[in-house]
């Protein structure tokens, strides 16, 4: 196997980091409704929402989109791994429930 470089491991470290961000997040996390508990949450489902799905598959989705970028163009590179890192930040706050 070809060893990686630079760019390469700093793109699996923020894949990484953005998959281990994902397990932090409420496996299930309660809407409105069932905050105020106007509902029985063992019988209506949908007042209960699925949170962690939504935010790994949000970042596959983002990464596999970006995996046509020709690994020479140092620049897009650069940018998306800033870009990433923002993001990854602004969604690790413990503030953000849910992404979709």
């Amino acid at each position: 196997m070809a060893r990686l470089s630079g760019l390469q491991k700093e793109v699996l470290a923020l894949y990484r980091n953005c998959l281990r961000e994902t397990r932090k997040k409420p496996q299930v996390w309660k809407n409105e409704r069932a905050m105020n508990a106007e509902v029985d949450t063992d019988t209506d489902t949908d007042a209960l929402k699925a949170t962690r799905p939504h935010f790994e598959s949000y970042a596959r989705n983002e990464f596999a989109r970006n995996l046509s970028i020709d690994k020479r163009d140092f620049a897009a590179i650069e940018f998306l791994l800033r870009k990433g890192r923002r993001q990854l930040e602004v969604y690790g706050s413990p503030g953000i429930k849910d992404i979709k």
